[in-house]
């Protein structure tokens, strides 16, 4: 589902030190109103840094890390106080095959996966993954979602077509992947 120069551009990224420890300001409004009493199984889809899955596992959530860099789990590891250690996993996905055998065993009570969609680089790759959520979320789940605007901060190398754009996610390197913006 994710193309190597996406895979190659975020492991190079987390590999060079990049880390946040904010969250998601919108997830902190959107846990308070829709996660407060659904606490159990959250899959942090494209966890990236960990900030939200983290807010998530001080809240009570049992938290299921998952990212296609290998770099960006080390990091949560790091992160992760050891008092959650036993309510959290860690997913490394490296294609869609992956997700296919280890994710589908399980199902989750929420879905997050934010700033994450728009490297899902087609629209028929976003109609994926939202299959694979419906499978994998129980029937009164919660699933959120952001995207990032059309308009947004990053360099457009080349326009692709209406919804998608060439770009870096760091302009210290070279490697070059497709965003799409639905």
């Amino acid at each position: 589902m994710l193309n190597k120069n996406t895979i190659d551009s975020f492991e190079d990224l987390y590999k060079r030190g990049y880390d946040k420890t904010y969250l998601n300001i919108e997830l902190v409004r959107l846990e308070l109103l829709f996660l407060e009493k659904n606490k159990n199984k959250t899959l942090d889809f494209g966890a990236g840094h960990g900030a939200n899955g983290i807010h998530l596992l001080k809240k009570g959530h049992k938290v299921t890390f998952c990212d296609i860099s290998k770099y960006a789990l080390k990091t949560i590891r790091k992160k992760v106080p050891k008092k959650y250690k036993k309510k959290i996993k860690y997913l490394h996905l490296q294609n869609i095959k992956q997700l296919n055998k280890k994710i589908y065993r399980e199902s989750f009570d929420n879905i997050i996966c934010l700033s994450t969609i728009n490297n899902f680089n087609s629209l028929k790759k976003f109609k994926k993954i939202f299959s694979i959520f419906n499978k994998i979320l129980k029937s009164n789940g919660k699933l959120i979602i952001d995207t990032n605007l059309k308009k947004n901060n990053y360099k457009v190398i080349k326009r692709i077509n209406n919804t998608t754009i060439l770009t870096s996610v760091n302009e210290k390197s070279n490697l070059k992947l497709k965003m799409c913006f639905p």
